[in-house]
């Protein structure tokens, strides 16, 4: 028996190690599970009227295309508009922030303070510059790894239209694997799975897409240039849980502060106002308590995800997490069975 689990133990590390190893595979599939949850409700009411499975998915997809097309066809001479504005006056704002700091250092010169204040203070501007450029190169790197993930985009579909043809042929092809007394427990499993991605996937979409419309709107009422692409940067960032909408601020700071300080404290009171609107409201309403986790658990879940897969480890690792705990609560009720 112990040969066995050691066997077994083994198998289960090497598959580990395998799939982080080709962990840049997962992405195209990641995306085609949001498809798939996205078109799924409209495949299956139009299968409902009759219509064959494989036309209702090419009906909904060139619905989706019309639509996708367009927002694109809307927005992206704005964002267009914005970003080249924004790339012509950053370079002047780092010189100015540059030439404060050397200010702020020359007038310190001149006050009686003793040499370790000075020293800690000047570090703090050399740390801060340091960091804003730190925060630049990040961002390109994310655009630049987004950007070359173009095939994912382009795969995902396909990926998620065979899922959706076959989705009763995978799912019949997963029982013929399980022993007969125990299909319907496994039915029940992939019943709680279904349901927990099925939450969080779609919660999680209408929750960011809320947040940007939101966040958009209100930095256009309070005069804040970039609004529109400030909201779409908080929107997608506001995929991934706490820290998400952290991230978010911190380029709507920037680019609020090359107005002014005030500009600045106003975003930050918008930020706070909408994400604790979104925390009592927005969540409770939109989605519950779907993934059942603690945000201890929730917190680790995104640390660990990020370190091992990056970006995608961040979006993946919540719901991931939530099947895993599907997982062990099943098995755990199979052997607390077996003990009684």
């Amino acid at each position: 028996m112990r040969i066995r689990q050691v066997f077994i133990f083994l198998i289960a590390g090497g598959v580990f190690l395998f799939l982080y190893r080709v962990r840049g595979a997962f992405t195209p599939f990641f995306l085609a599970l949001l498809v798939v949850y996205l078109a799924h409700p409209l495949v299956r009411s139009l299968e409902e009227k009759d219509i064959p499975r494989p036309v209702a998915i090419l009906l909904v997809y060139l619905l989706l295309a019309v639509l996708m097309g367009m927002v694109i066809a809307w927005l992206l001479p704005a964002v267009r508009d914005e970003i080249e504005q924004i790339l012509m006056i950053l370079p002047q704002q780092a010189m100015r922030w540059e030439e404060l700091a050397q200010g702020v250092l020359h007038r310190m010169r001149r006050v009686e303070v003793p040499l370790t204040i000075k020293d800690a203070i000047a570090n703090l501007f050399i740390r801060l510059q340091q960091g804003l450029e730190s925060f630049a190169e990040r961002v390109v790197e994310i655009t630049v790894v987004l950007l070359s993930r173009i095939m994912s985009l382009i795969v995902a579909p396909i990926i998620a239209y065979y899922i959706l043809r076959d989705r009763s042929l995978l799912r019949d092809q997963v029982l013929s694997l399980v022993p007969v007394h125990r299909r319907d427990d496994v039915l029940e499993l992939l019943r709680e799975i279904n349901q927990v991605l099925n939450g969080f996937i779609r919660g999680q979409l209408i929750v960011s897409l809320a947040m940007a419309l939101m966040l958009t709107l209100g930095l256009s009422l309070i005069g804040v240039r970039y609004a529109l692409l400030i909201g779409m940067i908080a929107g997608l960032f506001d995929l991934i849980p706490y820290f998400g909408p952290i991230i978010g601020l911190l380029p709507a700071l920037l680019l609020a502060s090359v107005q002014s300080f005030w500009k600045a404290v106003w975003v930050l009171v918008l930020f706070l106002a909408a994400n604790q609107f979104e925390a009592s409201v927005l969540v409770p309403k939109i989605m519950g308590d779907r993934v059942g986790l603690h945000p201890l658990v929730v917190i680790f879940a995104l640390l660990a995800g990020g370190e091992l897969f990056g970006v995608l480890g961040l979006l993946i690792a919540v719901p991931a997490t939530a099947v895993g705990r599907v997982l062990v609560s099943f098995w755990w009720k199979g052997a607390k069975g077996k003990l009684v």
